[in-house]
């Protein structure tokens, strides 16, 4: 027993010296004492700046279709000379595997940059800026409680994903979010952390601006009815 005692502290102070040093000659080391990162309060400019434009409906405009001729059947014969005549250009070159290894790699690293960019949360929103925009259509509120609690009660028109589903209703939920949104989740508030867990997921399937109430469903109530 003593030895096995033994045994096991020596693995322990091992574990301890191999961390220490791979912290020390990391880049990127780990913090010794943990340290929640700090979620920022979007301001009211910084919150219109993630808003994404109204799409207008196209308005038709049959002048635009009106191109004048002056010879059409002139016109048309030239037109089926070019497209029966064989190609009177080569076709470019295609490139040399060389140029093709670089361009694959450029496109990959420009990717990884922007799958970078967009990785993080956007920030915090507050109780006045979130009764501002809470009917605004480019804003969508996804409330992360348990179903029965959303089936009772909600902020706005908010969608219900809450986290803890079956893993493919849950998943099926978040890829069905609309792109193009500004996308505030929430939950009850306080140390709730569903929230956290439904935004952090949506960040990492691609979704951009993606924010959190952390006031939550408590704070709206109190204070909205108040």
């Amino acid at each position: 027993m003593k030895k096995l005692s033994i045994e096991i502290l020596i693995i322990l102070i091992a574990a301890l010296v191999f961390g220490f040093l791979y912290n020390y000659f990391s880049k990127d080391p780990l913090p010794i004492i943990y340290k929640a990162k700090e979620i920022q309060t979007v301001s009211d400019s910084s919150f219109e700046e993630l808003l994404s434009p109204l799409e207008k409906d196209y308005e038709f405009n049959q002048n635009e279709l009106d191109i004048k001729i002056e010879n059409p059947s002139k016109e048309l014969d030239s037109i089926k000379k070019e497209i029966l005549d064989p190609m009177k250009e080569a076709e470019p070159p295609l490139p040399k595997e060389k140029e093709k290894k670089e361009l694959e790699l450029e496109v990959k690293e420009g990717e990884d940059i922007a799958k970078k960019e967009n990785k993080e949360l956007k920030g915090n929103v507050t109780f006045e800026l979130l009764k501002k925009y809470v009917n605004d259509p480019r804003v969508l509120l996804i409330d992360s409680r348990e179903p029965e609690l959303f089936q009772i009660s909600r902020i706005g028109n908010a969608i219900n994903i809450y986290p803890y589903l079956d893993k493919d209703e849950y998943f099926r939920l978040l890829l069905n979010v609309p792109e193009g949104k500004t996308i505030i989740v929430y939950c009850e508030g306080g140390e709730c952390d569903l929230s956290h867990l439904v935004a952090n997921d949506l960040i990492n399937l691609g979704y951009k601006n993606v924010l959190l109430y952390l006031g939550g469903f408590d704070e709206w109530e109190k204070r909205y009815k108040g």
